[in-house]
């Protein structure tokens, strides 16, 4: 699949040459010296270093605790041949690369769901779980996210995947890749059969990075699913993701939120709604969009027919912005959850959204969160007018003042009179 060598495979090592896996009935009782191993495997493993002969760095001993405390050779044996091929594919792996094996690994190779997440793991840890899943067809997401895999461990899974062909799901979120990481995400978008999701949250990816990613969006048509929040993308990579998100023809849902789009970001997001026929999901919340980036948004929804979720939280958007979005609102039939939480939309914003609502015959709005927004008791009422046609309208808030938010209209009016003078 990828313009790589193979992986080696560890697990093709001639068993008469593989040490035996001693079985001892206490940690205790023996005199070898060991290296502490993370708790957060928790496992029953621990490397002895006093097993590892001079010149034999390639293989070393596992001691496996076991409350039967039996150290037959003949039962370790029996137990090896017992275990499923890739676990047996994991265990030779992490003799050669000298790291403790996980009995969270072990268990997860025997499910649809292998999770590693947050265990500080390096490439070395993460080398030998990619050999066990180049010889497993039952895992089908891989979680490796909060870990400090970097380029090389990053490298080591797009290798992995040349052999595997039950990945759907990848999370490599907070993991530090950088710039060379995105280069290799793109090469797993563009080439991927199988992957369905990626999760790439948190990698410090910053303009010079959304070139690769964009080109590798317009080519996809297997991805549908993409989370690129939590970095550093600012104006001109919003600009250059949003060629990538125009052209593309899979992706359902897109995560661009905790970035720092700006108003040049929104500008170009908006413009790609317009042609994208895809995307149903998009989250752009804590981009700082305000008032004029909100306007552009709004105006892409009055085209745009296939988005039915927009999560447009926390980007400074004021009562402007909230009357561009109403506006949108009376003409838009597709969009079902909009999400407006901690902005200063206003009082009178959030009641001319729920007019907006009302008064659309084919809006299909079930789901409005206002959270950190005030409201009035007239807005409420606006609620029960909808719930009354659309038993199943939800409006989420959790402020309800006595009357209308003054100094918000104080300032929009001052702004009308400056813009006549």
């Amino acid at each position: 699949m990828f313009s790589r060598d193979r992986m080696p495979i560890h697990h093709k090592i001639n068993p008469s040459e593989r040490k035996r896996i001693a079985r001892t009935a206490s940690r205790h009782s023996t005199a070898k010296s060991r290296v502490s191993v993370s708790k957060d495997f928790e496992d029953s493993f621990y490397i002895t270093n006093a097993a590892v002969p001079h010149g034999s760095e390639g293989c070393y001993d596992v001691t496996l605790e076991s409350p039967i405390g039996s150290d037959s050779e003949k039962e370790d044996k029996a137990d090896d041949r017992k275990r499923p091929e890739c676990e047996r594919v994991y265990l030779a792996a992490c003799k050669q690369c000298r790291v403790a094996p996980g009995k969270g690994v072990l268990q997860g190779l025997g499910s649809h769901r292998l999770s590693v997440k947050g265990l500080q793991l390096t490439s070395r840890d993460i080398e030998p779980i990619t050999y066990a899943l180049t010889r497993n067809f039952q895992v089908t997401t891989l979680d490796v996210s909060s870990n400090d895999i970097g380029k090389d461990g990053l490298n080591n899974i797009l290798r992995m995947l040349d052999e595997n062909m039950s990945l759907t799901n990848l999370n490599i979120s907070h993991n530090n890749v950088g710039t060379v990481g995105a280069q290799l995400l793109s090469e797993l978008i563009t080439n991927s059969k199988m992957m369905r999701t990626i999760s790439a949250s948190g990698n410090k990816f910053g303009d010079e990075d959304a070139s690769c990613i964009a080109e590798a969006l317009k080519i996809s048509r297997i991805l549908q699913s993409l989370n690129l929040s939590h970095n550093n993308f600012h104006e001109r990579g919003g600009e250059t993701l949003a060629q990538g998100i125009e052209e593309n023809t899979s992706l359902t849902d897109l995560d661009l939120s905790w970035n720092h789009l700006r108003l040049g970001g929104a500008i170009a997001i908006a413009e790609a709604l317009k042609e994208n026929k895809t995307l149903g999901t998009l989250n752009i919340a804590w981009n700082g969009f305000s008032n004029s980036g909100c306007n552009v948004i709004s105006a892409s929804l009055e085209v745009n027919t296939k988005l039915h979720t927009l999560n447009l939280s926390n980007n400074r958007i004021g009562y402007e912005g909230a009357k561009a979005l109403a506006k949108a609102l009376m003409i838009n039939q597709s969009l079902t959850h909009l999400q407006l939480n901690l902005n200063s939309l206003s009082t009178l914003g959030a009641f001319e959204l729920l007019v907006a609502i009302r008064d659309n015959p084919g809006s299909a709005i079930e789901t409005l969160e206002l959270q950190e927004v005030p409201v009035l008791a007239s807005a409420q009422a606006i609620e029960q007018e909808i719930k009354s046609v659309r038993p199943t309208f939800i409006l989420i808030h959790d402020v309800v003042v006595l009357s209308d938010d003054h100094l918000a209209l104080a300032s929009v009016i001052n702004k009308r009179k400056a813009s006549k003078t």
